[in-house]
């Protein structure tokens, strides 16, 4: 059974996290979107964790984020109307060994709204293909040509899941606000809707059709999440309900109800049927979703619940992923107001490395600091140095951080 307790924290953006996603090819990095109009690549190194790249191309948040098969390129979702994808990459430094470095390559432009979603589909790199949602939309780009291959609409066949009252007009007419491909290379991208509703999408040969829909709550929807059989699909709601489709049938196979609004959720690599979900209070939720739909929607108690560090301050959290290879587990979501601290407190511990992140607040760096990593531990414990002056005055400036909860191995059995 997945559980565990927190291994580190990180620290780096001062506005809610909305996505966090680990790089397929290596479960040590790890990529973040944020309300601060950044994305973020960060590397784990033992009880280390340092900033491997910063974005900064998008002009409003940043939504969602998702990587490349290849664990090169990172596809960047914004509510500026845009996808931009970044080449990540190490770079040699003689002087300070390897490291990472990042660049913007292309700009998806001509999304109506915001792009709450984008999902890289195919793993060859002649014809990779790339989607996202924005509205009631979804689009399939080619990524190496920049070219918009297809739209497609909501599907007209949808089904409704006994309901009493109405969907409020402010939910209405149901934006696609996460999509997620099938995995194993199927065709078919599962949407969790504002109306309440889950939403299907086929591809094939360049294009996309609707293909079907079912209205489950009357609550908003905020997040999907494929089982690896592709065949099941696990949706939160604003209303506190978490809820799993059989696509073959179309019927609610298992569902349960928090007393919270669920923002997250993902399945669990070597549990075949755990799904971990984000709350309130700094928690993670993980549920066996084997169990049979008519035991009933109270029913089913979490096997565990996983907690953020007691240092940071309790909050809602609103993302959550596993690595593909189930060594590493993160989270992350709303902002917290940092412990009281010193006008002229900043990290000073000759013997901390220059990559390390801790909980203390005393030894937090601003998003900008965080750059420091890359010059050297002499420079990172010298608090004169005129880089860590001016970097100690912004840290000063800033009243709100939102860390990332991150499990290792080590601490999560299966």
């Amino acid at each position: 059974m997945w559980g565990g307790s927190i291994t580190s924290t990180i620290h780096g953006h001062h506005a809610r996290v909305f996505d966090v996603a680990f790089s397929p090819t290596d479960s040590a990095v790890l990529a973040s979107a944020s309300d601060d109009e950044s994305c973020r690549v960060w590397r784990q190194d033992g009880s280390d964790t340092t900033q491997a790249a910063s974005f900064h191309g998008h002009q409003d948040s940043v939504l969602r984020v998702s990587w490349a098969p290849c664990g090169t390129l990172l596809a960047s979702a914004s509510a500026d109307t845009t996808v931009r994808l970044w080449r990540v990459g190490n770079a040699d430094d003689d002087q300070q060994g390897p490291r990472f470095g990042a660049k913007e390559v292309q700009c998806l432009e001509g999304h109506p709204e915001e792009v709450y979603s984008c999902e890289f589909l195919d793993a060859s790199t002649e014809a990779m293909q790339l989607a996202s949602c924005s509205e009631e939309k979804v689009f399939l780009w080619d990524v190496g040509t920049e070219k918009q291959l297809a739209s497609a609409g909501p599907p007209s066949d949808i089904q409704h899941e006994p309901t009493g009252y109405d969907i409020p007009t402010r939910w209405q007419p149901g934006h696609v606000f996460s999509l997620v491909a099938q995995p194993e290379s199927g065709g078919i991208l599962a949407g969790c809707c504002s109306d309440g509703s889950l939403r299907t999408w086929v591809r094939h040969d360049g294009a996309l059709e609707p293909l079907k829909g079912l209205r489950l709550r009357n609550a908003m929807g905020s997040s999907c999440a494929w089982h690896q059989n592709g065949l099941h699909v696990a949706l939160t709601f604003t209303s506190g309900d978490i809820a799993v489709v059989d696509i073959r049938t179309w019927c609610v196979v298992w569902e349960v109800k928090q007393s919270c609004p669920v923002f997250g959720c993902c399945y669990l690599p070597g549990s075949a049927n755990a799904l971990a979900v984000c709350g309130p209070s700094s928690s993670i939720s993980i549920f066996d979703t084997s169990g049979d739909s008519s035991e009933g929607c109270q029913q089913h108690q979490p096997l565990r619940v996983l907690h953020e560090s007691p240092s940071i301050a309790e909050r809602h959290l609103l993302c959550v992923a596993a690595a593909p290879d189930g060594s590493a587990f993160a989270a992350s979501g709303n902002t917290i107001s940092p412990p009281a601290r010193k006008a002229d407190s900043f990290p000073q511990d000759s013997g901390a490395s220059a990559g390390s992140v801790a909980d203390d607040a005393d030894e937090l760096f601003s998003s900008s600091g965080l750059e420091a990593f890359g010059r050297g531990a002499a420079q990172a414990a010298d608090p004169e140095h005129p880089g860590n002056v001016a970097l100690q005055h912004q840290a000063a400036k800033q009243s709100k951080w939102s860390p990332i909860s991150h499990w290792r191995a080590n601490t999560i059995s299966s």
